[in-house]
C-alpha cells in the first residue's frame, strides 16, 4: 500500500478536492492540518473522514514541520502534497531536501510571489525570500490549479521540475436538478470580503442598475469581512434599501460550510466582479486566470453554476464553457433584465456539461496518467 500525505493549513476547499481525488483503497492517506481546518474538512467529508489519518496543530510552526518530517521518514511516505505553503518556507525547503525517498509536490497559488518574491531589508522578509529560494530548489514537482498558470510558469520561470494541474474543486452534485428562475434572480459573490480581489463598488452599481430596471434580484455576499474595508462593505450592504433588489450579508466571522453549500445549490449565477490584477502590499502583482486562480472558479465547477465574469479577466479553459462575460455593469444589468427561462436553462445545461470534466473519476484519470501514480502503488508493500 502506498502512503501519501497532504499538508495544508489554509485552503480547505482545495484540500477537500485533493483528498477525494486520492481516496483509493491502494493509498493510505494522512492529513496534516490545523484543528480548525480539520473540523471543516470532517464536516465536508462526513463519515468517510474516518478513513484518513489526522495530524493536527493549532497553527503551523517548526515543531509541526519536524513532526511531518518524522512521519514521512518512518512511514516511508511515497508522495507529500504541500497543498499550501504561505509561511515558514525555509522549514519546508529543508524538509523537502531531507526527504530523499519522498516525492514532494508543492502547489503554487500565486506564481509571481513564489518564483519572483519581493526582497525587502527586513528580517522577516529576508527569511521568507531565502525560504522560497530554498523550496524552489528542493521541491520535486509543482502543481497549479489552472492549466493557464502551469503554462505561465513554464514560459516565464522555466523550472526544472515537472508541473501538474490539481484543480481546486471537484463536481459531486446531482446534475439533473436545475434552479428555476421563478421571480427573483439570485447572484452569489463568493469569498471573504477584502479590498484586493474583488471590486465591491460593482456590486452596488449592479444593484442600482437592476433597481432602475425593476429587475427582481437578490445579491448575496457569501463571505465574512476582512479588515475595516470588509466591515465597511457589510455596513454599506445593510444600509441598502431597494424595492426590487435585496442585498444579503453575513456578519459572523465565518460562514459555515453547510450554509455556503446551501447558497451555492440554490443560486442562479456566481457573480464574480474580480479585479484583473491583485495588488497586495509586500507581494508581487498577480493576474487572475494567468498567475493566480480564484476559489469561485471551482465553486462554479463544484455546483455546476454559470459565472458572470468581467471580460477583462483572462478566461481559464476550465470554466470558459460556463462563463457569461460582460464589458460593463450596464451591459450585465441589461442581460439579467431580459433573461428568459429558456436562456437560464441553456446556461445551466452548459455549466453542467462542463462540470462533468471535473468529477472525481475524470480528474483522477488525468492525474494518474500525468503523474504516473499507478507505478508507485507497490513501492512500499504492506508488511
Amino acid at each position: 500500500m502506498a502512503k501519501f500525505v497532504i499538508y495544508d493549513t489554509e485552503h480547505f476547499e482545495t484540500t477537500y478536492a485533493l483528498i477525494r481525488i486520492l481516496d483509493k483503497e491502494e493509498i493510505q492517506l494522512a492529513i496534516f492540518t490545523t484543528s480548525k481546518m480539520e473540523f471543516v474538512l470532517k464536516e465536508m467529508l462526513g463519515d468517510s473522514s474516518s478513513r484518513y489519518l489526522w495530524n493536527t496543530c493549532k497553527k503551523s510552526n517548526l515543531w509541526f514541520a519536524v513532526k511531518l518530517y518524522h512521519y514521512c521518514s518512518i512511514q516511508k511516505v511515497s508522495h507529500l502534497f504541500l497543498n499550501t505553503v504561505s509561511y515558514h518556507h525555509i522549514y519546508f525547503g529543508v524538509l523537502c531536501g531531507l526527504l530523499r525517498n519522498t516525492k514532494s509536490i508543492l502547489t503554487i497559488h500565486n506564481a509571481n510571489s513564489f518564483f519572483s518574491p519581493k526582497f525587502q531589508f527586513r528580517s522577516r522578509s529576508i527569511i521568507q525570500f531565502l525560504g522560497k529560494k530554498s523550496l524552489k530548489l528542493t521541491a520535486n514537482a509543482y502543481a497549479t490549479l489552472l492549466e493557464s498558470t502551469k503554462q505561465y510558469i513554464r514560459e516565464k520561470y522555466k523550472p526544472r521540475q515537472p508541473i501538474y494541474v490539481l484543480p481546486g474543486g471537484v463536481n459531486e452534485t446531482v446534475l439533473t436538478n436545475k434552479t428555476q428562475k421563478e421571480s427573483a434572480i439570485v447572484l452569489l459573490v463568493c469569498g471573504g470580503i477584502d479590498e484586493f480581489r474583488r471590486d465591491y463598488n460593482r456590486v452596488f452599481e449592479l444593484a442600482y442598475e437592476l433597481e432602475q430596471r425593476r429587475t427582481t434580484c437578490e445579491i448575496v455576499l457569501l463571505g465574512s469581512a476582512t479588515g475595516q474595508y470588509g466591515k465597511d462593505i457589510i455596513m454599506r450592504s445593510l444600509n441598502w434599501v431597494g424595492s426590487f433588489v435585496s442585498l444579503k450579508v453575513y456578519t459572523s466571522h465565518f460562514v459555515s460550510t453547510s450554509e455556503y453549500e446551501m447558497q451555492l445549490k440554490q443560486c442562479h449565477f456566481i457573480f464574480h466582479p474580480l479585479n484583473r490584477i491583485i495588488h497586495v502590499p509586500d507581494r508581487q502583482p498577480e493576474e487572475y486566470g494567468i498567475s493566480s486562480s480564484s476559489g469561485s472558479f471551482f465553486d462554479a465547477i463544484r455546483f455546476a453554476k454559470p459565472i458572470l465574469l468581467p471580460s477583462e479577466i483572462q478566461l481559464p479553459i476550465e470554466i470558459a464553457a460556463q462563463c457569461v462575460c460582460y464589458c460593463s455593469i450596464q451591459e450585465l444589468a441589461d442581460f439579467l433584465n431580459t433573461l428568459s427561462e429558456t436562456k437560464m436553462e441553456q446556461l445551466q445545461s452548459q455549466a453542467q456539461k462542463n462540470s462533468l470534466n471535473f468529477t472525481v473519476g475524470a480528474v483522477r484519470k488525468r492525474l494518474w496518467a500525468t503523474m504516473d501514480l499507478k507505478s508507485c502503488m507497490d513501492v512500499y508493500p504492506e508488511n
